[in-house]
């Protein structure tokens, strides 16, 4: 408010907003539903910024009246931008600490070395290696991995399709904006997903199966998962010259 009566510009960046400007049209009702309430909730703290930048991993048409929305990639972190894929043997695990223990037991006997991050340190189980969450190690193995079998966060969505790493979602049932993440990583090709209540061993071994189709998606697929440049352009455009 007080920037509006000073006659300062105002930009808004950042990930929710695409509950406000995006077209959903694409969901099952269950999320349209559940995007449609918190809509509601974020228009609520609206403040009525001359543009509005959303960032996501995913960039489905807008609604109308929100055609000037400025739509970009997820906001990497140094480290991501600084670090080169390569394409080793394991698969990068990321997991919520409420994960049922048979989703652990099943990523065990999938026959894959997996290194698991989000249940802290743990002894070795099988080809399961467990770490605590360390920015620069996570970082390396999330770039070095074959494919990835995590919850389905935004952010980490994101990194992984810049690293162009096939990813199988496992979001909680009820946790409906991870819901909606994995959906639209289906709409892009770059994996698929069960939530985690709900996933079978057959559901990984599908993934596994498919994922030098998804790979080949990935790879040939013009989309640039990464908006920094494009945000930081934003916010200049905005500064007086």
């Amino acid at each position: 408010r007080v920037a509006h009566r000073l006659g300062v510009p105002v930009l808004s960046l950042d990930h929710q907003h695409f509950l406000v400007a995006y077209d959903l049209s694409i969901l099952p009702l269950n999320l349209r539903t559940y995007a449609l309430a918190m809509r509601r909730f974020v228009q609520a703290f609206n403040i009525r910024p001359q543009r509005m930048v959303v960032s996501a991993f995913y960039k489905p048409h807008l609604r109308r009246g929100y055609e000037n929305v400025v739509q970009v990639g997820p906001l990497l972190r140094p480290a991501v931008r600084a670090m080169q894929p390569t394409r080793g043997l394991h698969v990068l695990s990321y997991l919520r600490r409420t994960t049922p223990p048979a989703v652990v037991e099943m990523l065990s006997s999938l026959g894959m070395p997996m290194r698991v991050y989000g249940l802290g340190a743990r002894p070795k189980h099988g080809l399961l290696e467990f770490f605590p969450i360390d920015e620069h190690t996570f970082v390396e193995n999330l770039a070095s991995c074959d494919c990835v079998i995590a919850a389905a966060g935004n952010q980490l969505l994101g990194e992984s399709l810049h690293f162009r790493k096939p990813f199988f979602a496992l979001p909680e049932q009820k946790h409906y904006e991870q819901c909606i993440n994995a959906c639209f990583l289906h709409q892009l090709g770059g994996g698929d997903w069960v939530p985690v209540e709900h996933v079978s061993r057959e559901d990984l071994l599908v993934f596994l199966n498919r994922r030098e189709q998804y790979r080949q998606q990935l790879e040939q697929s013009p989309e640039r998962f990464d908006g920094t440049d494009e945000a930081a352009a934003a916010i200049e455009g905005m500064l007086p010259t």
